[in-house]
């Protein structure tokens, strides 16, 4: 390995490992925050723990929950918190267990996110500025340190690999170069990130949705439409062990939680959260008066905004008109637009919950503010987007100073919103005994219709793997 090659990986390394450890800032402390979530994920920890010698996979009937965030009244699959269940089983307590699965969740972020993005772009500098922008996203950090959502945690790792991969999809479409691999990409990201929330699952389905519509007529060639399509498909049944017995719990009046009006506008984001540049960080409740607008942090942060902005602004004077896949960027900014507005209280979700249909749709992410998921790893892509616009128009000079500046105001608004949220939110020290958590309900015996969609699931991911073993065989014969 020559000097300049060593010289590139270890700055990759030290700047990944920079971008981990700003985020993990609150878990170096002796006490765990307070999060709304928190009883709800230390108490399915705990569940799981105490009935997986007794019945394997250890489900936990859906829970008559209003609150926001993991304790939605749908079926988890709880297949990511064997990760402290295990941790548990060495003989570490249970905060000990959460917070070093948290360190490790804030590792697979970085990381998944610089790869997908490095594979995405094909420059190294905009994979390391779009992994600081994700990893340090403040609905990401909102989630684990103030909601203690650790099924939403789960999910962020996998949400990059979807994004990118449909980025990827137009950009490599515009250049004539779409390759296969993409829709399997998309597609294991999609199965990958359904075991960790249902609820999130759903709405970033609805979000490939609308970026097929989006794009228009000329953009939808039948690779795309047949990519996308195969990967939700495949999601689906791979993950159809759990999701079809979620679906026969939709019989129960108790499994269809529904929010009365009052709620659906007090779980969703005001539109200008997602312009905040200091949030106030740490308050773990909200109050049906003032919605989410001083509880919660939830937007992509100020840095990503002033690169959508920018971003406006070049379309707006007609810049890089030569730019093939500038068209790409402005679809991919209406499906933020419309995923911002599903999200917030401006949208009237109250007029349609007295339609069966819907109702039962409403059901599968509960609050609004699920929307938000989507829309904050959508607007991040797109502002990675631009970074590799002017990457590509503009000379390295002016390409490396627009990193550095976004760097710095990512760095000083993270650094502030972390720091209000040690200075404000609530704090529990656990002991390294038993913790008395909710008293879930356990499914003691599954029943055959769930035996068989269990079936369904290790077929699918059988041929899948050997579909994969085939292909990679006949490359290296070709």
């Amino acid at each position: 390995m020559g000097n300049k090659e060593w010289n590139k990986t270890g700055v990759t390394f030290i700047f990944l490992s920079v971008i981990i450890v700003v985020a993990s800032v609150p878990l170096m402390t002796d006490y765990i925050l307070w999060g709304r979530e928190l009883q709800v994920s230390l108490g399915r920890i705990e569940a799981i723990r105490e009935n997986i010698g007794r019945v394997f996979p250890v489900v936990i009937r859906p829970w008559d929950s209003l609150d926001y965030g993991y304790g939605a009244a749908s079926l988890q699959a709880d297949v990511y918190l064997l990760i402290p269940v295990f941790f548990r089983f060495l003989g570490m307590g249970i905060g000990t267990a959460y917070k070093l699965t948290l360190f490790l969740i804030n590792i697979a972020v970085g990381i998944t996110a610089y790869l997908s993005f490095r594979r995405c772009y094909r420059r190294e500098d905009v994979a390391l500025v779009g992994s600081m922008l994700y990893t340090w996203c403040p609905y990401r950090l909102n989630a684990m340190y103030v909601n203690g959502d650790l099924g939403e945690s789960f999910v962020w790792i996998f949400l990059v690999m979807t994004v990118s991969s449909l980025m990827e999809f137009y950009i490599r479409d515009e250049e004539k170069k779409v390759d296969g691999n993409i829709w399997r990409r998309l597609a294991w990201g999609l199965a990958l990130m359904a075991p960790a929330s249902t609820s999130v699952f759903f709405v970033t389905l609805g979000m490939c949705g609308l970026c097929l519509f989006f794009q228009g007529k000329k953009a939808l060639t039948r690779e795309i439409v047949l990519g996308v399509c195969k990967a939700a498909g495949l999601a689906c049944l791979v993950n159809f062990w759990f999701l079809g017995p979620m679906c026969l719990e939709w019989r129960g009046t108790l499994a269809v939680i529904c929010s009365d009006p009052d709620r659906m506008i007090s779980e969703s984001i005001y539109v200008l959260r997602y312009m905040s540049t200091f949030l106030w960080g740490g308050v773990s409740s909200s109050s049906f008066e003032n919605g989410m607008l001083d509880a919660q942090a939830l937007c992509p942060g100020i840095a990503v905004m002033i690169l959508i902005f920018l971003f406006l602004w070049i379309l707006y004077v007609g810049k890089y008109q030569g730019f093939r896949v500038r068209r790409t960027g402005s679809r991919m900014l209406y499906v933020c637009l419309i995923l911002m507005v599903l999200s917030s209280n401006v949208f009237p979700w109250d007029l349609f919950q007295s339609n069966k249909l819907f109702f039962m749709l409403i059901a599968l992410f509960q609050v609004p503010a699920k929307w938000g998921i989507p829309a904050c790893g959508e607007l991040i892509a797109v502002a990675c987007f631009v970074l590799w616009i002017i990457s590509q128009m503009e000379n390295e000079v002016v390409c490396q100073r627009l990193l550095l500046a976004v760097t710095l105001v990512s760095l000083a608004t993270t650094q502030f919103f972390l720091g209000n949220v040690l200075k404000r939110g609530s704090v529990i020290r656990l002991e390294s005994g038993k913790y008395e958590g909710i008293p879930f309900q356990i499914v003691a015996q599954q029943t055959v219709v769930w035996k068989i969609c269990g079936i369904i699931s290790a077929v699918t991911l059988c041929i899948c793997l050997a579909t994969r073993l085939m292909r990679r065989k006949n490359g290296r014969i070709s």
